[in-house]
């Protein structure tokens, strides 16, 4: 496979065609309450396509802290480009996940991870893989994780480009 670079502002300009065979790739920018940054930018390493249902999942285990994105969208309420509120549902239309390792047991590796779902969000859909299509591309912007009332990690913006099976 091919490693795919495009910068974000391509993106947004409808680019990306040009990957070759990668299956496609995730990427976020924001920080977490603490305010350490998060730069992620991953080749997608799961996809799956259950009917209307797609996931697709980026993931780097070797990360401290920020270890991968995680979208699922069904396709049956989400079938036309354009904006979309991120469903804070779990099993929702439209749900944002992001993974970091789970450090219940400080000072013992693990591989394990804990998944957040995003409690707000907006999420545009360029391309939404409904009838043959086989491409899945958007961006994200100003996701947020919010649990207890307070603030884990903001995403200022990201994309997505995923081909599918």
């Amino acid at each position: 496979m091919r490693w795919c670079w495009l910068p974000l502002s391509l993106l947004l300009l409808g680019a990306g065609a040009g990957c070759g065979d990668a299956p496609g790739f995730i990427e976020a920018r924001g920080a977490w309450a603490d305010s350490e940054s998060i730069r992620f930018h991953q080749e997608i390493s799961f996809q799956r396509r259950n009917g209307d249902r797609i996931e697709i999942v980026a993931e780097d285990q070797r990360r401290p802290r920020f270890m991968g994105v995680r979208l699922a969208i069904d396709t049956s309420k989400v079938g036309l480009p354009g904006p979309y509120e991120v469903d804070p549902q779990a099993g929702g239309f439209l749900e944002i996940y992001f993974k970091r390792p789970d450090q219940t047991m400080p000072g013992v590796a693990s591989l394990d991870a804990v998944e957040y779902e995003a409690s707000t969000g907006r999420v545009h859909l360029d391309v939404v893989p409904v009838g043959g299509e086989k491409l899945l591309q958007g961006t994200f912007r100003e996701v947020k994780v919010i649990r207890q009332g307070n603030l884990l990690l903001q995403i200022n913006e990201g994309s997505f480009h995923a081909r599918l099976p």
